[in-house]
Parts: structure tokens; sequence; C-alpha cells
């Protein structure tokens, strides 16, 4: 019975392809994918399951604030973990698929480092772009 009970312990599997795909469209549509001290992505949205249900997928914080009377809702993970969140995402993104890229690249990088900022001239250069 405890080898049994062991067995078919419930052990997390992480987000399905399809919802790394919905991830990676919410990304696109209404996140922010970049770094300042560490890598970030955020998602912010009036609608709460846009915050909540990437928290339930891939962890990390939703803050609530309030703006012209509405609840604005937050999404966000940084550092080590933004980096292993967009690998998940990478395949799927579209839009944010170069940002994405290059925070993770410049996460291997000291802070004050010219390549760091060599980095953040790109995502600039990127964020400017319109399409």
């Amino acid at each position: 019975d405890a080898l049994l009970m062991a067995s078919t312990k419930s052990v997390p599997a992480g987000p399905t392809l399809t919802e790394m795909a919905w991830m990676a469209g919410i990304v696109d549509g209404e996140g922010d994918v970049g770094f300042s001290s560490s890598p970030t992505i955020q998602v912010e949205t009036v609608t709460p399951s846009l915050a909540y249900i990437p928290q339930e997928l891939f962890g990390g914080s939703v803050t609530i604030r309030e703006r012209h009377g509405a609840s604005i809702f937050r999404w966000s993970v940084s550092g080590n973990h933004a980096i292993l969140v967009l690998a998940q995402l990478m395949p799927f993104l579209r839009y944010k698929k170069r940002q994405a890229e290059i925070v993770v690249n410049a996460g291997k990088y000291p802070v004050k480092s010219a390549m760091r900022a060599a980095h953040a001239t790109r995502l600039k250069t990127l964020r400017k772009q319109r399409y």
C-alpha cells in the first residue's frame, strides 16, 4: 500500500503546450519583456484571470492597483525565473520573440557591463518599432 501511495502521488507537471502557447499570446498582446537589474516579464490587465492564471501556471506574483477608477492586475516574474519562463514561451512567441531573446542573452552578463548596455540599446530600439 505504501508503495502504491508513493507511486500515485501527484507531482506538478508544469504547463501544457496549449497553456504555454496561450501564455505566449498573452505576453505578445498584453505583456512586457524587459530588464533593468534583472530579466522581467509583466502582464498588466483589467481582467483578473489574465494575471492569476499565469501565476498558477508559471509562479511569480500578482499585484493590484487602482488607475482611473479601475483595478489593474499585474502579473510579474523576474530574475532566473523569468529566463526559465521565457525559455518555455520562446517557441510560441511571435511579436515579442526577439525581445525575449535579447532579455535572455542580456541576463548572461553583469548588470553594468558593456554587453548588457548593448543589449539594452537593442531592446529599446525594438520596442520603438511599430507593426
